[in-house]
């Protein structure tokens, strides 16, 4: 009595050319393949999430020396070949510095003689792998950087 409350699904037939039907594979294959794919996904997502929050909590401190060129600190092709999670930024002076994270879409931001920056990209979908920075034309600026990857 209860399969006649089960609805049926209807499945048109569909024919080739010839009028010979066409089969196709069986739908509990094509549902369970389908599942298998969808839970894949799923932990590949859990999986990049928790590379985002994992880190070492290591210390990696830098001494840079800025003047009118573009330079940069690159993270991931120097030791320890790991990006930063965060950094804090000094400029010791004597002048103000340009600094940008990664790459040129960033924007830039000043720290003036004296002050202080911190970036923290532990909830960000990427992570700290280069610091750009250079000074005004005739400038020069003594920065201490401590990364923590």
């Amino acid at each position: 009595m209860t399969q006649d409350l089960v609805p049926k699904t209807f499945m048109p037939e569909v024919v080739d050319d010839t009028g010979k039907p066409l089969v196709g594979p069986d739908i509990d294959a094509v549902l369970k393949r389908v599942t298998e794919l969808a839970q894949v996904a799923n932990l590949a997502r859990i999986r990049k999430s928790l590379e985002r929050q994992n880190f070492k909590g290591i210390a990696d401190p830098w001494k840079l020396n800025a003047n009118d060129q573009v330079q940069h600190l690159d993270t991931i092709n120097t030791h320890p070949d790991d990006p930063w999670i965060s950094c804090f930024i000094i400029n010791r002076g004597p002048h103000k510095v340009r600094i940008q994270v990664n790459d040129s879409s960033q924007r830039w931001f000043n720290v003036g003689r004296g002050e202080t920056r911190t970036i923290d990209y532990s909830h960000a979908t990427e992570r700290i792998k280069y610091i750009n920075y250079q000074c005004d034309p005739g400038e020069t600026a003594t920065l201490e950087v401590e990364g923590v990857y």
